[in-house]
């Protein structure tokens, strides 16, 4: 009788030393899967001005100017736009106390009224770097401007900057919402 109690309390435990990490795996899951969700399928959902500033964890972008063009360079090898260039240039600021802030261009896009996303137009940001140094660390405390060329339709309507860097732990808590904030640029 003492030999049956002590082997099923011993299943009884095993059960649950099994099915508590397996339920807080799932659990784990679950939440990351919504997470992923929700930044998969974010689109610009509030529109801002230049000059606001949107925040992701401890870094901050900010809009400061915005220009048409047709082409980028002055010289005979100018890129001439498909369309028309948007040029637009980003302050970042790193407000970390440690860490640095490597850009990367492809961080900003643009999406216009019908949700088509544009990202940086190659051979014109190319033609913008030229000249300019390579490293595009931001150190803690420190921030930087770049400038962008995006390749738009003409026919391309209510035009707005977003950005898409991955969930950082500051996300968490406000459900990613930088990936939800646009910058209109008309």
């Amino acid at each position: 009788m003492i030999d049956n109690q002590v082997t099923l309390r011993y299943k009884v435990t095993m059960r649950r030393a099994v099915l508590l990490p397996l339920l807080g795996l799932g659990g784990l899951l679950c939440v990351a899967g919504v997470y992923l969700c929700v930044y998969a399928f974010s689109r610009p959902q509030v529109f801002v001005g230049l000059g606001v500033p949107i925040r992701q964890d401890d870094f901050t972008y900010t809009v400061t100017a915005v220009g048409k063009a047709k082409t980028v360079g002055e010289d005979s090898e100018a890129v001439r736009a498909r369309g028309i260039f948007y040029l637009v240039t980003v302050r970042l600021d790193n407000h970390a106390l440690r860490v640095p802030y490597e850009w990367d261009d492809r961080v900003a896009h643009i999406v216009d009224a019908k949700g088509v996303t544009y990202g940086v137009a190659p051979h014109a940001q190319a033609k913008l770097n030229h000249g300019h140094p390579t490293s595009h660390s931001v150190p803690a405390g420190g921030h930087a401007s770049f400038q962008l060329a995006f390749d738009l339709p003409q026919t391309a309507q209510k035009p707005a900057l977003a950005f898409s860097n991955g969930i950082l732990m500051g996300d968490v808590f406000d459900l990613v919402a930088y990936r939800r904030t646009g910058v209109t640029l008309y």
